[in-house]
């Protein structure tokens, strides 16, 4: 596994997680990225039942925040942040990124042990080009 388990910081607004994975290739990302989609199980909290999965392209990495989608808002108390460096120095531009790294997504939801947390919440997935849409595994 490629995955490192960063910091954590906490104050009275904001909890946030931090991730990294040193993937390469897109096998290795979507096995990464269900085993912190599996960690977050316990975890992560939402009042709507639903999640945000937001890649951004420009820094290389994915946030994951509870989400209310009738009201496109995220609840920024609890955020769990995914550097993914190393993939996304290797993908030529932005939308590569955003295009493989959604495919990838959906492979580790739908994978053991990433899939519980398909199971538990509603996933929404956005782009920094794009609107949130509902991923289906």
């Amino acid at each position: 596994m490629t995955v490192k388990k960063g910091g954590f910081i906490k104050n009275k607004f904001t909890e946030i997680q931090y991730y990294s994975s040193d993937a390469i290739d897109e096998l290795a990302l979507a096995k990464d990225l269900s085993e912190i989609f599996n960690e977050l199980i316990v975890g992560l909290k939402s009042h709507t039942g639903e999640v945000l999965i937001f890649i951004d392209a420009t820094n290389g990495n994915l946030s994951i925040t509870p989400f209310d989608s009738q009201k496109s808002e995220t609840e920024d108390d609890s955020i769990v942040i995914i550097e993914l460096t190393e993939f996304w120095e290797d993908t030529q531009n932005g939308y590569d990124f955003d295009e493989i790294l959604g495919s990838c997504i959906r492979t580790a939801l739908g994978m053991s042990p990433g899939s519980g947390l398909f199971q538990r919440f509603t996933i929404f997935l956005q782009t920094e080009v794009d609107e949130h849409v509902r991923v289906k595994v």
